[in-house]
């Protein structure tokens, strides 16, 4: 007999659902109820009053613990927790999610106040054979590199010890990754590549989240992967963002092999509803090298303006138009702000900001060359 999993992307509900209520349709329940396994991305902790922000770039994203129960009332059994926001409050806000989630008697993985736990995937034993689920997240403010808490690191060495352990001791391997560049509607090559070489190193599959919005997916020697499924449930309390996603169904046969299927999602009205776009079309520009470089190259030269922007605003005056240069006049001048280290952290240490930063540079710098010669 089969086994099935269904994965969601990102999970976000930081509004109070007493006012603002989500609903999941009838649908799309009947979909989970057909599957032994639905797992989402969460999407930030769930806090207390003991829960203190971290100093980071972005916001700082949490969870309404009531809206977790719906979710998990609703078949969510299954949480990953290796994501850029699941430290937003510190080791604090792990601990708590981590009792939450524990309470619920729910199962979660990607995440821990220990080693150990942090780089442990997660077993489910089916009949004869076995699945592995290893939850994984590029660099960030909570990436467990050089401390014994947070989330697991996509790009430390162990990871590709623990696909080759759990390989030769399951029948899948499947990584949940939460890596990209936001709201892109195609992956980096970089990505692509991570991707790939997962696959050659004995991964069945590639699930990933965190561009907010969907990209396409491939196959690759028979393995299927979802570049960003997008956001499942997506309000942190300003209201619903980047409504459109999908999730994927993965079917695990006795034969080793697999059946996946894509199931289009909307959520607006503070309802999630099965939609009809197919986004076929973000799997064709995969395909198309010349329309994927025109893509790639547009979105890395909006994406370096973005990061030059932030940089000028803390640093300068004389950029931008009137609005832009008196908020620098005021923030140098009378604020006193200066350049803010932290965002150099941030592009240089968060693999994606790096990737897009260097492609940028390397562009600019070449083109400047030709010129001179």
């Amino acid at each position: 007999m089969s086994f099935k999993i269904l994965f969601a992307g990102d999970f976000v509900y930081s509004n109070n659902p007493q006012k603002f209520d989500f609903e999941i349709s009838k649908e799309y329940k009947e979909i989970i109820r057909n599957h032994n396994v639905f797992c989402c991305n969460l999407e930030g902790p769930i806090v207390n009053d003991k829960c203190n922000k971290i100093r980071k770039i972005g916001p700082n994203i949490h969870n309404n613990g009531h809206a977790v129960k719906k979710l998990v009332d609703n078949g969510c059994n299954l949480f990953c927790m290796a994501n850029n926001h699941i430290f937003d409050y510190g080791k604090e806000g792990i601990k708590t999610t981590i009792d939450f989630l524990e309470q619920q008697k729910v199962s979660f993985v990607g995440a821990g106040l220990n080693k150990e736990d942090i780089y442990s995937p997660y077993i489910l034993k089916h009949e004869n054979y076995r699945i592995c689920i290893i939850n994984i997240a590029e660099n960030g403010f909570g990436a467990a590199i050089d401390k014994n808490y947070g989330y697991t690191y996509a790009f430390d060495d162990r990871v590709k010890e623990i696909i080759n352990k759990y390989k030769k001791i399951c029948e899948y391997v499947i990584v949940v990754s939460h890596m990209g560049a936001e709201h892109w509607n195609i992956p980096l090559p970089e990505v692509r590549k991570f991707y790939k070489d997962l696959v050659d190193w004995g991964v069945d599959a590639v699930i990933a989240h965190h561009p907010h919005v969907p990209q396409g997916w491939e196959i690759y020697k028979e393995k299927i992967i979802c570049y960003s499924l997008g956001n499942f449930i997506f309000d942190k309390g300003k209201g619903i963002q980047n409504a459109s996603a999908y999730s994927v169904s993965i079917e695990f046969m006795a034969n080793k092999k697999i059946k996946y299927n894509i199931i289009p999602t909307k959520f607006e009205n503070y309802k999630l509803n099965i939609d009809s776009e197919d986004y076929l079309d973000l799997c064709n520009i995969l395909q198309d090298n010349l329309l994927y470089k025109k893509i790639l190259n547009e979105n890395i030269s909006k994406s370096y303006a973005n990061y030059k922007n932030t940089y000028y605003k803390v640093v300068s005056y004389d950029r931008g138009n009137i609005k832009e240069r008196f908020k620098g006049f005021v923030k140098r001048n009378i604020l006193r702000k200066k350049f803010q280290d932290i965002w150099l952290y941030h592009n240089l240490n968060i693999e994606t900001h790096m990737w897009v930063c260097k492609r940028a540079t390397r562009e600019i710098i070449e083109s400047d060359l030709e010129e001179n010669n």
